[in-house]
């Protein structure tokens, strides 16, 4: 696990352990979604199979994607 820090005197118990268990849950996000990304390189390595979320600013990058997997289909070629 991580760690916080706190220049605090006297620092109240209670706040010690909030603090801690908003750190741990911040990290146990983390954990959990790293966790599925290893399952997911594991499971396909060439990654190419996957749930993509794009964004507008993405759409110049789908379309050379597009363009290239199309042409390697052409060739009976894949990433």
């Amino acid at each position: 696990m991580g760690g916080a820090a706190f220049d605090v005197p006297q620092l109240n118990e209670d706040v010690i352990n909030k603090t801690k268990k908003s750190v741990t849950a911040a990290f146990d996000e983390d954990k959990h979604l790293l966790e599925i990304m290893q399952k997911q390189i594991q499971d396909d390595p060439t990654g190419m199979n996957y749930l993509e979320v794009t964004l507008g600013a993405d759409g110049a990058g789908i379309l050379v994607r597009k363009l290239l997997n199309k042409k390697l289909s052409e060739e009976g070629r894949s990433l």
